[in-house]
């Protein structure tokens, strides 16, 4: 089975950055224990402050669904979409 990349995009509350990088650093490591994970990178947009983009490397797409779910339930997960200005938008996924 091929692996799988799934893109996601958000922005965070201006107000809120500091708070966000103290909630992701706890998110990635709760995230890190759903099984199928095998990678997860954030990184800050050039042009768009306060737009973030994680790239998570799932070990099939079925895993990623269901990864999903239980992403959902996390302890920080809370605390994090609080910071949000908006649901993530999830922008693809890719096999490889």
């Amino acid at each position: 089975m091929k692996k799988c990349r799934e893109v996601i995009i958000y922005n965070i509350v201006p107000e809120k950055e500091v708070e966000f990088l103290a909630i992701k650093e706890k998110l990635l490591e709760e995230a890190h224990t759903i099984e199928g994970l095998i990678s997860s990178k954030t990184e800050a947009s050039i042009k768009t402050k306060y737009r973030y983009m994680d790239m998570m490397v799932w070990e099939n797409e079925e895993a990623s669904i269901l990864g999903f779910e239980v992403f959902k339930s996390l302890p920080s997960t809370g605390k994090f979409m609080s910071v949000l200005m908006g649901p993530p938008v999830f922008q693809d996924k890719f096999t490889f």
